[in-house]
C-alpha cells in the first residue's frame, strides 16, 4: 500500500472516530438533558406540595385571624405607605396611647438593657416626639423619654439609608452623641427601625440595635384590643411586607413571602 492509500485511509478512519465520538457526546448531551428537566418537574412538584403545605401552616390561619388587615389601608389610598414621617406619627400615637405596646416593641428586639424596659414598664407617664431637632439642624424619627431616667432614640427608615452629613459622620452617629449630651445619666437606648436591611451601619455603632418592619409588625399585633387608627397602621405594616396587590386569597405565594407570616405566629 503506497503513501497516498494509507493517507486516505487514515483520513476515512479519523472522519469515523470523529462521526462517533460526536455521536456519542450528542447521546451524552440528550441523556443529561433529560435528567435535567426530569428533575426540574420533581423539584417542581415538591416546591408546589412544600408551598401549599406552609401556605396552609402559616398563611391560612393567619388570614383567618387577621382577615380585615388585608383591606385596603388609609395610607395605601393616599400614597403614603413608604413615607417615614407617617409611619412615625402613627407610631408615636400608638405608643403614647398604650405603654404595653411600647413594651412588647422593645422587647422584641436582641440586646436592649432589661433595666431600661423594666423602667419604660414602671413609668407613670413619658412624652413622645417626631422630628425632635438636634443641634446640627438634624431631626430624630422619634424621641421617648420620661424626663427623668430613660430615653429612647429611633431612626426609622422605609426605603432610605442612613446618610452621611457633610463632615463624614453617620446621622445616627450624630443623633447619639447629641442624646447623649442633652440626657446626662439618664439610660438610652438607639433604635434603627428599618424596612430595608441598614445592619452594615450599626459595624461602629454598637449602641445601636436594629428591628426590622416584620418583627415591629407582630409586637403591634400583641396589643389586646387595637383602635381604629392602630388597626389600620397595621394594615399599612402589613402592605409594606406582603404582595397584597393578590386578593386575600392568593397572597404570598413564595417560600419568602409566607416566611413573613411564619414569624407572626404565635410563640
Amino acid at each position: 500500500m503506497n503513501n497516498t492509500q494509507t493517507f486516505h485511509r487514515t483520513i476515512a478512519r479519523l472522519t469515523f472516530l470523529y462521526a462517533e465520538q460526536e455521536k456519542r457526546k450528542k447521546l451524552v448531551r440528550q441523556e443529561l438533558t433529560g435528567r435535567f428537566f426530569r428533575f426540574i418537574q420533581n423539584f417542581r412538584s415538591l416546591y408546589d406540595t412544600t408551598i401549599n403545605g406552609l401556605y396552609a401552616k402559616y398563611v391560612e390561619p393567619f388570614k383567618q385571624r387577621h382577615r380585615d388587615l388585608f383591606d385596603f389601608s388609609l395610607l395605601e389610598a393616599i400614597e403614603k405607605a413608604h413615607w417615614e414621617t407617617y409611619h412615625s406619627k402613627l407610631l408615636a400615637y400608638i405608643w403614647g396611647r398604650d405603654k404595653h405596646a411600647l413594651v412588647a416593641f422593645l422587647n422584641s428586639i436582641a440586646g436592649i438593657n432589661p433595666a431600661l424596659i423594666a423602667q419604660v414598664k414602671n413609668s407613670v407617664s413619658y412624652r413622645i416626639k417626631t422630628e425632635q431637632k438636634t443641634s446640627a439642624g438634624k431631626f430624630i424619627d422619634l424621641l421617648i423619654t420620661d424626663d427623668r431616667n430613660w430615653v429612647i432614640a429611633i431612626e426609622n427608615k422605609i426605603d432610605a439609608k442612613v446618610s452621611t452629613h457633610e463632615t463624614g459622620e453617620l446621622q445616627i452617629t450624630h443623633y447619639r452623641k447629641w442624646v447623649a449630651k442633652e440626657f446626662p445619666g439618664f439610660n438610652r437606648c438607639f433604635i434603627l427601625l428599618s424596612h430595608k436591611n441598614n445592619t452594615k451601619y450599626l459595624i461602629n455603632e454598637k449602641e445601636w440595635k436594629h428591628c426590622n418592619y416584620s418583627v415591629l409588625f407582630k409586637s403591634l399585633l400583641s396589643i389586646v384590643h387595637p383602635d381604629r387608627i392602630t388597626r389600620e397602621y397595621q394594615s399599612a405594616v402589613l402592605s409594606l411586607l406582603c404582595d397584597k396587590n393578590a386578593s386575600v386569597d392568593d397572597v404570598s405565594m413564595s417560600l419568602y413571602g409566607i416566611n413573613q407570616f411564619r414569624i407572626f405566629e404565635d410563640e
